[in-house]
């Protein structure tokens, strides 16, 4: 449990030996990708990879923890090593394609020295191995990657000499892993068609095979058993558990990317993640932003707004586009498509029924009708319409370009049926746009430029600029206040963090007031709720809340885990706080048949002196106070209590 290795780009392999506290760089000798590593024991180990990089088959051993390996690479035909399995130091196998695109196993039985290719029955159209299992020498699975074939799953029982399809996913992407020589479960990705993950299990050697649907809203890359239980790994930081053989999964950690967030009341709140359609999560609030929830009966998406509290419409961005649509508070949502021509880039509604779209190619679409039906408008561009802002049914502007060096404004003040250009003060792309009043307005684009007009768009002023070259979002709360979210590029060195500028100068200047601590913590929305404070969501599970007296802090994302603070204060005299947590249930992590939840208080002997909490209590944050008048100095424990968890914490009483 303290010891582990993890693989990555340019030969990266880093050791721990504390759980993963801290990680020490080895030195692989190569520069080449690492895709798979694989130990035996805490000494020996196998790492292979390799993508278009090199003609040999990459494979690395080590038999001293790693502190050196040893290049065992082969052949000169390998386009990537995928896949990799050993059932002992001499006997293993490692997968992928080969130079022309072809499906390859090749199989050692002297610890890597020699390797003979296997024949795995495959077609020669574009496929992977990208997983091998083995329950012994003989008895083995594995799995594909392509959008060729339908998921072909490989078995031998002869260690490989023969393999042949057990099993068809119907599946691209496909990931195994087993239990034994007559469990195994695959996890596989169609990317055609509606795109579900599908888990397949077999508790018979692969005689037979029942299929399940996670709730998953992105790529799975990842599955493992654990005794009885079956888990998932999937982007955005998803972690599932199956604990009655795939028919149910229960997720045990999330971290999606928001992007967007709206109030629909002082306690109700909305946050929602997805990109062209998919990988779409939302997650609510019901007192105010103190706990949120995983809501799985709401669609997610790039955009969300409430324009009371029972009308909603929430943003699927990409080619064409569509809107979702709820008139119950979230209780139902449906769908309309918006048919843009091009990639749906931003939403706006003035009411429960009017609203416009737009995106690419100069496309505007308007309804009337809550987005039920849409109707083409003539823009007069045909560049990429980023934004739309209109202050009343018939005042409206937008905002585009392409690029740094070709942005527009247009205006409208008959609902969009004309638009007029108008000339914004320099070219930049404007990618962010918000208007206070029908006179008052200001825009933000690529590379961080700013601008404002006090006369609808008449003029424009040039305004300060934040040194990052992408403005993810904007609202002022009057003609002075406001905020940018904007953030720096991913990639060639850049660490695609996140920004939040405040100006309280009518955008004069823009003064740094938050940055993302995690690297590609971009964010991407911002809001002001009801009760005037600032929330901005972003990547990485970021929720932020920003309040007049103390400024931004980053809050829980969700009350995900069970959680008992240390009491406060310590020593105290006669009493003190103790404060605790119970996650949401819709977390699915813990799940308490009786809810009941107990505090107890307990001597330095152990012997229990008295009960603070033995009641049902609901998710959320609690504190209970202990007075120890009657009691004598020393030290003494607390402990929280409920099904599957408990944690005990000491303090000290000092009269």
């Amino acid at each position: 449990m303290n010891t582990g290795w993890i693989c990555g780009n340019s030969g990266c392999i880093f050791y721990t030996t504390n759980s993963g506290v801290n990680w020490i760089l080895q030195s692989s000798g190569t520069s080449r990708l690492i895709a798979k590593i694989f130990f035996l024991n805490s000494n020996t180990g196998y790492a292979s990879g390799g993508w278009q990089d090199g003609s040999s088959y990459l494979v690395l051993k080590t038999t001293n923890a790693g502190n050196t390996w040893q290049n065992l690479s082969f052949g000169s035909t390998a386009y990537s090593c995928e896949s990799m399995y050993f059932v002992n130091e001499n006997t293993g196998w490692i997968g992928g394609r080969d130079n022309l695109l072809n499906p390859y196993i090749q199989k050692t039985t002297d610890g890597g020295q020699n390797w003979t290719a296997q024949t795995t029955g495959l077609p020669s159209t574009n496929i992977g191995i990208v997983s091998i299992a083995f329950a012994n020498p003989n008895k083995g699975w594995a799995s594909v990657s392509s959008i060729n074939i339908t998921g072909n799953i490989l078995y031998t029982n002869d260690g490989g000499t023969t393999w042949s399809t057990q099993y068809l996913t119907g599946e691209h992407y496909n990931y195994l892993a087993i239990k034994d020589s007559n469990n195994i479960a695959v996890v596989g990705k169609s990317v055609l068609g509606t795109g579900d993950e599908k888990v397949a299990v077999s508790s018979n050697g692969g005689s037979s095979w029942n299929t399940y649907v996670p709730p998953i809203n992105a790529y799975t890359n990842a599955i493992a058993y654990t005794g009885n239980s079956i888990w998932l790994g999937s982007a955005y930081s998803q972690i599932l558990r199956s604990s009655n053989g795939g028919a149910n999964f229960v997720f045990q950690n999330q971290a999606a990317s928001w992007r967007s967030i709206a109030w629909s009341s002082p306690q109700n709140g909305w946050a929602v993640a997805g990109y062209n359609g998919a990988s779409n999560f939302t997650i609510r609030t019901t007192n105010g932003g103190t706990n949120w929830f995983y809501d799985f009966s709401a669609p997610g998406g790039a955009k969300i707004i409430f324009v009371n509290q029972s009308t909603g419409f929430t943003l699927w961005d990409g080619n064409g586009g569509s809107v979702w649509r709820t008139t119950n508070g979230g209780t139902n949502w449906t769908r309309n498509y918006i048919l843009l021509p091009a990639w749906a880039a931003d939403l706006f509604f003035i009411d429960g029924n009017t609203g416009w779209a737009c995106g690419g190619s100069g496309g505007i679409r308007y309804t009337t009708n809550g987005g039920v039906s849409w109707t083409t408008q003539t823009s007069g561009t045909t560049q990429y319409v980023d934004k739309i802002f209109f202050t009343s049914a018939n005042e409206g502007w937008a905002c585009g370009g392409y690029g740094s060096g070709s942005g527009f404004i247009i205006y409208t003040t008959n609902g969009g049926t004309n638009w007029t250009s108008q000339t914004p003060i320099t070219t930049m792309h404007n990618e962010q746009m918000w208007f206070v009043n029908n006179q008052q307005g200001f825009v933000a684009g690529v590379n961080g430029g700013t601008a404002k007009t006090t006369d609808g768009g008449k003029n424009w002023i040039s305004g300060g600029s934040i040194p990052n070259p992408y403005v993810e979002a904007m609202y002022m709360l009057d003609s002075l206040t406001g905020w940018l979210v904007g953030r720096n590029q991913t990639g060639g060195g850049q660490n695609g963090k996140g920004y939040i500028y405040k100006t309280t100068d009518g955008s004069i200047s823009w003064n740094l007031d938050f940055t993302a601590d995690l690297v590609n913590g971009s964010l991407e929305g911002i809001c002001v709720d009801p009760n005037n404070y600032v929330w901005a969501v972003g990547n990485h599970d970021y929720i932020l809340k920003y309040s007049q007296s103390v400024g931004i802090i980053k809050i829980s994302e969700l009350v995900k885990d069970f959680k008992l603070y240390q009491n406060y204060p310590n020593p105290f005299n006669p009493s003190t706080i103790i404060r605790f947590q119970i996650p949401n249930s819709e977390n699915g992590k813990w799940k308490i048949e009786n809810g009941k939840i107990t505090l107890k208080i307990y001597d330095i002997l152990g012997k229990e002196i008295e009960t603070l909490i033995n009641e049902k209590l609901n998710p959320g944050t609690y504190e209970a106070t202990f007075n120890a008048s009657q009691y004598p100095s020393g030290v003494y424990f607390y402990r929280l209590t409920t099904e599957g968890y408990n944690e005990t914490k000491k303090m000290i009483l000092l009269k």
